[in-house]
């Protein structure tokens, strides 16, 4: 009975041994993965970011392309432009 009890005992104290390590291994390295994750999560939203502002850059672009652009198919700023530089030169 005796020898049942300290292998019992034994197995119980080695099994909570088992679980401190990995709660303190768990507890040094959790907060590395989560800092971690963020600096990814960051990283993603900021190319995220930049692309959807290239896209909008992009789509005011050809907003203003098509918005100004004559049925003739010359640009209408680019054609007040040249008579600005036209009445200029008179």
């Amino acid at each position: 009975m005796d020898e049942q009890n300290r292998i019992i005992n034994e197995a119980f104290r080695s099994q909570s041994q088992m679980l401190n390590d990995a709660i303190k291994e768990l507890s040094q390295n959790n907060p590395r993965m989560v800092g971690n994750a963020i600096r990814q999560q960051a990283e993603i939203f900021n190319q995220i970011i930049q692309q959807q502002g290239q896209i909008f850059a992009d789509a005011m672009k050809q907003f203003d392309e098509k918005k100004t652009t004559l049925p003739d198919g010359t640009d209408q700023l680019s054609n007040m432009n040249s008579e600005k530089r036209q009445k200029k030169r008179k």
